[in-house]
């Protein structure tokens, strides 16, 4: 029961992000959509973006271009499924929406949640009203922006941890050097010093001009 509880779950939250995003029109929303298809068609037959007339243009920082990344992978798309502009629309909208969610539960993960408030987070993106609205069967330059965020946040903190782990000691409780620590004397056969000599020979390592106020045997 404790395995099949996650498993029943994730099915759940994967049949919601898909339902609800099941098109209730015959034909693609947004009126940018239709332009878009436009780009991408004439992507498909010229098999380059001929109207990138400049560098900044295939990131949408040029006058009169948006991002071209979308474009380019719905065009790649189409022509490799073979299913149209409407049906590949459809399809890659779906599968993106499956990663972003499934990029939310990774970034719950990464912070250390339990594991329902993880579901609930990864819920709660599904169902956020921009990000579902991006996704009724519409063609969105900035839809893979939003999915892309939660993937891009849990990389960065799984760098992080992978470096500094998910605790890392704070910076003014520095660990004590070997010599001073009981674990250090066992090992290196050190005798154990008084608390006035112990900061008396930390100085010295430091500075060996260090002489101190007074000097403890």
């Amino acid at each position: 029961m404790g395995r099949a509880l996650p498993r029943v779950a994730g099915a759940l939250l994967v049949a919601v992000t898909l339902l609800l995003r099941w098109p209730l029109t015959p034909r693609p929303t947004g009126s940018d959509s239709f332009e878009y298809f436009v780009q991408v068609a004439s992507l498909r037959d010229a098999g380059a973006m001929e109207w990138l007339l400049h560098p900044a243009a295939y990131f949408g920082l040029y006058p009169g271009t948006s991002p071209s990344g979308h474009l380019v992978l719905t065009a790649a798309f189409e022509e490799t499924t073979g299913l149209g502009f409407e049906g590949s629309a459809l399809l890659l909208s779906l599968a993106i929406s499956l990663l972003g969610v499934a990029g939310m539960w990774l970034l719950a993960g990464e912070l250390g949640v339990s594991p329902a408030a993880r579901w609930l987070a990864a819920l709660s993106f599904a169902v956020a009203p921009r990000f579902f609205t991006f996704a009724l069967w519409r063609l969105s330059l900035r839809y893979l922006m939003v999915v892309l965020l939660p993937l891009f946040l849990w990389a960065l903190l799984r760098s992080q941890h992978r470096r500094y782990g998910r605790h890392p000691a704070p910076a003014d409780h520095p660990r004590p050097l070997g010599p001073l620590s009981a674990s250090g004397c066992a090992r290196t056969g050190h005798r154990p010093r008084s608390t006035a000599a112990g900061v008396w020979h930390i100085g010295r390592r430091r500075d060996p001009g260090f002489r101190g106020a007074t000097r403890v045997g």
